[in-house]
């Protein structure tokens, strides 16, 4: 696990299901918060590197649609970060976490 992703937990801002840490060192392979889980959806905040050669990390918030048989049929990004991990935990801190907010018309899949 990432040592961004440890103290974006720390922070206590937003509630989890479960974590899922990268299995590999490579740069793309994201570590995955779930913080929200239904039959029909999952809210994901996944955290990963944004190439080889730099420090600069991606926070993203995605929403995965599941079909009938749980599997993932659609993605999408509701926001993207980039910057080092201080600028990252900042961004964090100040983001909006009213799940009312952040889903818009994704609510349905949760609520």
């Amino acid at each position: 696990m990432r040592d961004i992703t440890k103290k974006i937990l720390e922070l206590n801002i937003i509630k989890t299901i479960s974590v899922s840490p990268s299995t590999s060192n490579h740069w793309e392979d994201s570590d995955d918060i779930t913080i929200l889980a239904s039959s029909h959806g999952e809210l994901i905040l996944s955290i990963c590197g944004i190439s080889n050669e730099s420090d600069e990390i991606c926070v993203s918030l995605n929403v995965n649609e599941l079909d009938s048989e749980g599997d993932i049929y659609l993605n999408n990004d509701l926001w993207r970060l980039y910057g080092n991990e201080l600028e990252i935990l900042e961004k964090i801190e100040k983001t909006n976490w009213n799940l009312h907010d952040q889903l818009g018309p994704y609510l349905h899949l949760f609520f």
